[in-house]
């Protein structure tokens, strides 16, 4: 499917905007990072070329990992 084709799947389902196409594939990538998946991984699963972009991935929800985990009473 070509992105503009699941825009409109998504401008359909929601006319409002507050879902957009981009949303799904962040918060997959968040949640593979908060169940362990490193760097490499999402290269391959998302076919991204650049390290940066999964590293993103990784520091941002990795943080919040952190957060919710020093949140916890033991």
């Amino acid at each position: 499917m070509d992105p503009s084709t699941a825009y409109k799947i998504v401008k359909a389902a929601d006319p409002t905007g507050t879902v957009w196409p981009h949303l799904f594939r962040h918060t997959l990538a968040s949640r593979l990072v908060m169940h362990g998946v490193g760097e490499f991984q999402l290269m391959e699963w998302f076919d991204w070329s650049r390290f940066e972009t999964a590293h993103n991935y990784v520091r941002r929800a990795g943080s919040k990992l952190l957060d919710s985990i020093a949140e916890r009473t033991w």
